[in-house]
């Protein structure tokens, strides 16, 4: 994933990705003993859908702080992730 994601973006910026390129990191959250959950907390709505944007209709965003009627429940996640994908 991380791989095809450092193509596509070295299309879009001259190679720049992955000469700058550090490192990632992938969480599996239902294996961390230390997690119990968050939630987000409102933001401006002209913020939100700032950050919601696609990048280039490559690369796009989906998730409970994305949503300006739901942020921080399920239901926005479910709402922007269903945008997103279609």
């Amino acid at each position: 994933l991380i791989k095809l994601l450092l193509e596509k973006l070295d299309k879009m910026y001259d190679g720049k990705a992955s000469q700058l390129y550090l490192r990632h990191v992938m969480m599996n959250w239902t294996q961390n003993e230390n997690f119990y959950g968050t939630y987000s907390h409102e933001a401006d709505p002209t913020l939100i859908r700032e950050m919601a944007k696609p990048v280039d209709e490559v690369i796009f965003f989906a998730g409970e702080y994305l949503s300006v009627e739901y942020v921080g429940y399920v239901h926005g996640a479910a709402i922007t992730g269903r945008k997103a994908a279609l």
